[in-house]
């Protein structure tokens, strides 16, 4: 019979998997950060519950790492929405304010993400999902343009142009890095 023999792989995964990683790194980090603030919370309860003041302020902060892992769970859950494409009038600034979390992961160590954000902006018809890939999507083939760090500035500014012959307003995001360009 034939025999069929399989295609080498690549040694080095694609970079697009390789941000993924850093990010799901990131991410875990994180999470294991408020695990343990949660966990030491407790701990100190558990040391002093005869102590009011000290047992409350250990609750205080128990409660609080599980409010940071909600936030946290809270966005992931909305970057990762699968849905149709469902536009809206949204504030860009604010969108990318709550993206700014997963920008730092997607760019990796030893890369610094800037955002400046114009004021007043006005409203955009945005799919936030698709937004927030768009972004994340230029932030990675950024970094991968900085092998050796850098910085990526996120900006936001309001133009005036022309739309149907109608004078209208634009909402212009521009990254921009500091690598080596195509």
């Amino acid at each position: 019979p034939d025999t069929v023999v399989p295609r080498k792989r690549s040694k080095r995964a694609p970079l697009k998997i390789i941000a993924l990683g850093e990010m799901t790194g990131g991410i875990a980090h994180d999470f294991r950060n408020i695990l343990c603030v949660i966990t030491s919370g407790l701990n100190i309860g558990e040391r002093h519950s005869a102590d009011p003041e000290k047992f409350g302020s250990a609750l205080t902060a128990v409660r609080e790492g599980v409010a940071r892992g909600m936030k946290m769970t809270n966005r992931l859950l909305a970057f990762a929405k699968q849905q149709e494409l469902e536009t809206g009038p949204e504030d860009v600034n604010t969108l990318l304010a709550k993206l700014r979390v997963f920008l730092k992961y997607g760019a990796g160590p030893g890369i610094r993400v800037i955002l400046r954000l114009a004021p007043e902006l006005p409203k955009c018809l945005v799919d936030p999902p698709q937004f927030n890939a768009a972004i994340l999507n230029l932030v990675v083939n950024a970094r991968d343009a900085m092998p050796e760090g850098g910085v990526i500035r996120i900006s936001t500014e309001a133009i005036r142009g022309m739309n149907l012959g109608h004078p209208c307003e634009y909402v212009r995001v521009r990254v921009s890095d500091d690598g080596s360009g195509m």
